[in-house]
């Protein structure tokens, strides 16, 4: 960091991480100690914010994984239900392709 600027906090690992305020600053960056001060390890980035940063206009950047998990968790497999269940009433009401 540049002289005079403050640590505001730090993100261990990309984007798919949390952010750790600066009194985890001394926890070794392994995945056993992250998991023992309740984080995790990430791609290997580490981005460091400073007391210019506004870190609450960081988040929607940041979080794209939250977007990524509701598509692969929730609507990928609702689709493939809809398909099947769709699929099934056709095949039982005799409907022609």
């Amino acid at each position: 960091m540049l002289p005079g600027s403050e640590l505001k906090a730090f993100i261990p690992g990309g984007a798919s991480t949390s952010f750790m305020p600066p009194k985890f600053l001394d926890v070794a960056m392994d995945i056993d100690s992250l998991k023992q001060v309740g984080h995790r390890f990430g791609t290997g980035a580490i981005i460091v914010f400073d007391q210019k940063t506004c870190i609450r206009g960081a988040l929607p950047r940041l979080r794209y994984d939250r977007l990524m998990h509701l598509g692969w968790k929730l609507l990928i497999p609702v689709a493939l239900i809809n398909i099947i269940v769709t699929g099934g009433i056709m095949l039982a009401l005799g409907y022609k392709v």
